[in-house]
């Protein structure tokens, strides 16, 4: 072109592409190693229109043209080869037959001369010039006129003499073209004054800027209703998204050329938990309950994972929502336990793996995948927790692939991870989505620099690498918006689906926000023939199994209960008396209360039960007497406030005759040494450990069970009597038993109507 009036021509030119194409169909690459950008400056205000300008910017440097018309030259190889047939020559015969993954019209401009092109850079431009247009790519050259000593230059001449029209050509006053009889002239467009110029930009830019905020819905991702006709023998697969060409996305787990577990990870905005749901309801509606169970652990301190439990999801067998690390760590044992029971099922039917035990035998066994959201917090927590966790997750990492298990770590950043043998497993998960992040992060996820995740958009974009973080691997996709009405309505036709298949959901709910309730009278009686059990909540566990304590004549079943939390020792108060109330075999109850507790205690009196005897200090109430009467009958004497009754824990003084009779302090003693023998137990709340501990040091080792939570630390260790787990939160108990040297975490029951 010659530079002036080629380029006014060639403004024309783009004005008419921006007005005619569809706003997202039009692509535009320029480079201008001399000009810098210049050379179109008039429209310089587009370049942040990223669908519009690829790059966001003019390319000026060497390395980056070659890169560029080499990732060209490779979409023009793809369409050749992969796209086009005898049927479909050609780029318009390809989108008119996919119009809804229709391929963008790209326009190349390249302002220069050979010289600042490579040879690489050379020869992809020549392949561009010859089979480009072919494939919707239109090749613009501005190249000065090109020394004949130029062997490659001469070599570029020669394919623009064959394949280019010159514009300057087409722009002569007065030049016409004959064809037959129809005869052909140029006229000139003239270009729109600055006002309309820069109002027209600014609303294509607009117009871009809103095509890129637009993602297709997610009912677009399957092509088939639900009918669960998949089977996960060789893997699970399902559409997560599509690339910028239309090309919906996979996520593949677990068949033989695909990756075994997965790594998401991306900043806070970036549509990590979108993401996660979209991938939740595509695996769910491509595979039934029958050849896909889910374990859903949230440590998002949200509730992200809560729609998925009421109703439930047929394919959850566990929904955790706000998960204790402690809870997740039996998660992870209990998906050990479940490698070591399908070890056993293969080694019976004498079969290698999975897929052939799927492919032999007609029985349901879905394929388990277990999704951890922030899983970083299970290794932030302490040291045991960490270690057992590292080494639950070591297993299944390793051994999952052979038995049919999967992992899914979510996570905002993997820099919160300290242990180096943890990171070097991750860095064996092959499978990385990468969402919006910094460079570092970018390199942490994908792999090492491999920073393309830096310039993702967030959201809705991602990038897949199935290919253990390789740059080559990288594929750019947009991610479909998981809208709250389509979820929902998508849930129920899930749920619906399932009853329909007679595919009941046996979904196992946990919310760490939420303590559970207490049984029902009816279901806490108890015949007399039965030793008796207080019932106190549920262990933290995966089986959430029930947390009792069984009183038998034995050496020693007192126990001490003690919280820095009101509302919890309120709970545990009312379940210690529900439970000894609703028991036939309970002779007697007696409780001595500091005022604190009278309000409870008169809800608790109400209702059928055994009866509470109840004193308010130790003139009313005959501990002497009430030591005397030990192996009578089963008799329980529960202590509220035992740390202010100072006349119980005072340790006793000198005795100066032998016939002096015994305080209130010796007669607890004596009950407490003797009581369980003689089925008279002790039942003692603390208010303050601090104070009990000060003064009540002798009665503490007749004392070997103990409960406690909402603690300092110092005084969890001193309760317990030893290293534990933070107390620090009222969701969460610790029972330890000081004569078997054990401790167990429980989840308090919380009480409603003491009627109920």
């Amino acid at each position: 072109m010659e530079e002036r009036q080629d380029l006014q021509i060639l403004y024309q030119l783009l004005y008419r592409l921006l007005s005619t194409i569809p706003v997202g169909r039009l692509e535009v690459t320029a480079f201008d190693p001399l000009g810098l950008g210049q050379s179109l400056a008039p429209f310089l205000s587009l370049l942040k229109a990223e669908k519009l300008f690829p790059h966001e910017r003019i390319l000026t440097a060497g390395n980056e043209i070659e890169e560029v018309l080499k990732n060209l030259a490779a979409i023009v190889e793809d369409c050749i080869q992969n796209r086009f047939s005898i049927d479909i020559p050609d780029w318009v015969h390809y989108n008119t037959a996919h119009r809804e993954k229709a391929l963008p019209y790209r326009v190349i401009i390249l302002f220069g001369t050979p010289s600042q092109l490579s040879v690489q850079s050379l020869w992809s431009l020549g392949s561009l010039l010859r089979h480009g247009p072919r494939c919707g790519i239109l090749p613009i050259i501005s190249m000065p006129p090109i020394s004949a000593d130029d062997r490659a230059s001469k070599e570029l001449r020669e394919t623009m003499n064959e394949t280019l029209n010159p514009l300057g050509a087409l722009a002569g006053s007065g030049r016409s073209s004959g064809v037959k009889t129809l005869t052909l002239s140029f006229i000139e467009d003239s270009l729109p004054n600055r006002s309309v110029h820069d109002a027209f930009l600014t609303a294509v830019a607009a117009a871009y800027a809103q095509e890129a905020r637009n993602v297709r819905p997610m009912s677009s991702l399957w092509q088939t209703g639900l009918d669960w006709k998949n089977s996960s023998r060789e893997g699970i697969r399902c559409p997560i998204g599509w690339t910028a060409a239309g090309e919906l996305v996979y996520f593949t787990l677990g068949n033989v050329h695909s990756q075994v577990h997965a790594l998401i990870a991306g900043r806070s905005g970036s549509g990590k938990s979108n993401l996660l749901h979209v991938l939740l309801h595509s695996l769910c509606h491509s595979y039934g309950p029958e050849e896909l169970g889910l374990y859903l652990l949230d440590y998002k301190h949200g509730t992200e994972f809560s729609v998925y439990a009421a109703p439930p999801l047929p394919q959850a067998r566990l929904v955790a929502m706000a998960s204790d690390t402690e809870y997740g760590v039996t998660v992870l044992k209990h998906l050990c336990q479940e490698i070591e029971l399908r070890a056993a099922l293969f080694k019976e039917a004498k079969v290698n793996g999975f897929e052939e035990w799927k492919r032999l035998h007609s029985s349901a066994l879905p394929r388990l995948l277990l999704v951890i959201d922030e899983f970083q917090v299970l290794f932030s927590e302490a040291r045991n927790i960490a270690d057992e966790a590292e080494k639950a997750l070591t297993m299944l990492l390793r051994q999952g692939r052979a038995y049919g298990i999967h992992v899914i770590l979510a996570t905002q950043t993997l820099k919160g991870i300290q242990s180096t043998s943890m990171s070097q497993l991750i860095s064996q998960i092959g499978c990385r989505i990468a969402l919006a992040c910094s460079e570092d992060d970018s390199s942490s996820i994908l792999g090492a620099n491999n920073w393309a995740a830096a310039k993702l958009k967030s959201p809705p974009e991602g990038i897949l690498n199935e290919g253990n973080g390789a740059k080559d691997a990288n594929i750019v996709f947009r991610i479909p918006e998981a809208t709250k009405e389509f979820c929902m309505l998508h849930l129920q036709e899930i749920s619906s689906c399932a009853a329909d298949l007679r595919q009941k959901a046996h979904t196992r709910l946990f919310n760490g926000t939420k303590l559970p309730e207490i049984p029902s009278r009816r279901s806490l009686y108890r015949a007399a023939s039965v030793p008796v059990t207080v019932h106190l909540g549920e262990m933290l566990n995966y089986e959430a199994s029930p947390m009792t304590l069984t009183f038998e004549p034995r050496g020693s079943s007192a126990l001490l209960i003690t919280s820095g939390s009101t509302t919890l020792m309120e709970n545990l108060a009312r379940s210690v008396l529900r439970s000894l109330r609703t028991h036939a075999g309970v002779g007697r109850i007696v409780s001595l209360e500091s005022p604190f507790y009278s309000e409870l205690l008169d809800d608790e009196c109400r209702g059928d039960g055994i009866p509470i005897e109840r004193y308010h200090d130790l003139e009313e109430f005959d501990i002497g007497t009430f030591t005397k009467e030990m192996g009578n009958e089963r008799r329980f004497l529960v202590i509220f406030g035992l740390d202010s009754m100072k006349a119980l824990i005072t340790p006793p003084g000198p005795r100066f005759s032998k016939e002096a009779p015994p305080t209130a302090a010796d007669q607890l003693r004596t009950l407490l040494e003797d009581g369980p023998r003689k089925k008279t137990y002790i039942i003692a709340f603390v208010d303050s450990w601090k104070r009990f501990a000060a003064s009540g040091r002798d009665l503490q080792a007749l004392i070997e069970w103990r409960i406690g939570s909402c603690l300092p630390e110092e005084d969890s260790t001193a309760l317990i009597g030893g290293k534990v787990r933070s107390l620090s939160s009222d969701m969460v108990a610790i029972f330890s038993d000081r004569i078997k040297g054990t401790t167990c975490s429980f989840r308090p029951y919380t009480t409603g109507s003491p009627h109920a």
